[in-house]
This record gives structure tokens, sequence and C-alpha cells, in this order.
């Protein structure tokens, strides 16, 4: 549908591999508008076909998952891993908590939690596990 295609570029575009502040904030004042006409969207259900609905449902799925995603992008002000912030370049070291994400009383809210320090077998694994120079003739899934 229309709508599902605009997600698709308002994601693209305000969330992409670079992202800042300004950008996610207006990114996320566009998702709900898209939100508020998602839920204005006429289905009309025969007894052959109810895929208007099933459309509509994926849709505001879709809407949830873009606003999670756009909420915990805006909380995480660093740059770490394959989460780049054109405002946040660096990776923070100190902040080793993962983000999450509960919904209440129908709002969308992030929490953070600390991330324990790996076991003794992992970090010797680590420690000790070649890097990789060079991704030539490698398979990058």
């Amino acid at each position: 549908s229309k709508l599902q295609k605009n997600l698709s570029e308002l994601m693209w575009e305000h969330c992409g591999v670079i992202k800042n502040k300004v950008s996610l904030e207006n990114g996320l004042s566009k998702l709900y508008d898209l939100k508020k006409a998602s839920k204005e969207i006429d289905i009309t259900i025969n007894r052959n076909s109810c895929k208007k609905l099933l459309l509509t449902f994926d849709l505001q799925a879709s809407i949830l998952t873009a606003e999670a995603t756009i909420l915990s992008a805006l909380k995480r002000e660093e740059s770490r891993g394959s989460h780049q912030r054109s405002d946040y370049p660096k990776m923070n070291i100190n902040n080793n908590i993962n983000y999450r994400v509960k919904m209440i009383e129908n709002k969308l809210n992030i929490f953070t939690h600390q991330i324990s320090p790996l076991n003794k077998d992992l970090q010797f694994i680590i420690n000790n596990t070649s890097r990789v120079i060079s991704f030539k003739n490698k398979l990058i899934e």
C-alpha cells in the first residue's frame, strides 16, 4: 500500500545507516502522522477475503517496530557496531548497556539494562582469536 511505501522511505531517509538526532526526531514526527493515518484506513471484509484487514495489521505492526527502532536510536547517543550516529561518532566504552523497549499503557518506553561482563572462557576466546585483516574472498552475510 501507499502507507507501507511511505514507511519504508521514511525509515531509509531518517533512520538509515548513518543517523542523527534532528533526522531521527523528524522521522518520528512523520511516523506519528503515518500512525494516525493507519488508524483511519477503511477496512472492508467480504466473505471471500479479509486481505485488507491483514495488510492493515501488518502495516500497524511495522509502524510499531519503526517507532521502537527510532526511539532506541535516539536514546543510544554513541556509535556502536551497525548503529552509527553522525552527532555521536565515537563509541562510549563505559556505556555497556542494552536498550529495551516496553509498552506501558499503549506507549513505548525505552529502558537501559546493564550488560554483564563476559565470563573468563568467552573473554579468552575473544582475546585469542585472530583479527580479520581483509574480507577479500570471504562470504559476508
